[in-house]
């Protein structure tokens, strides 16, 4: 027990040394999606109007159109 234990401590110290390291390294430009760069996909809808309750206003929101978005999320946190 005592040698699996001193096994994973040593294998974290390792991860925290390599994972501090890399923590500033990006892809390259040529890894991000190239779909990145498209307009969104635009087609037209039979969704039913809706009701929508906003600050106490009552809205119908009745859809025309579907989108699809391509999107990248990116975080830096320290």
């Amino acid at each position: 027990m005592k040698r699996l234990l001193r096994i994973l401590i040593i294998l974290n110290i390792i991860l925290l040394f390599v994972s501090f390291f890399q923590r500033d390294k990006f892809p390259d430009r040529q890894s991000i999606v190239i779909d990145l760069g498209k307009e969104p996909f635009q087609t037209e809808t039979d969704q039913e109007p809706f009701q929508v309750t906003v600050n106490g206003i009552e809205y119908t929101v009745n859809p025309l159109y579907e989108y699809k978005l391509e999107g990248m999320v990116v975080s830096y946190f320290n």
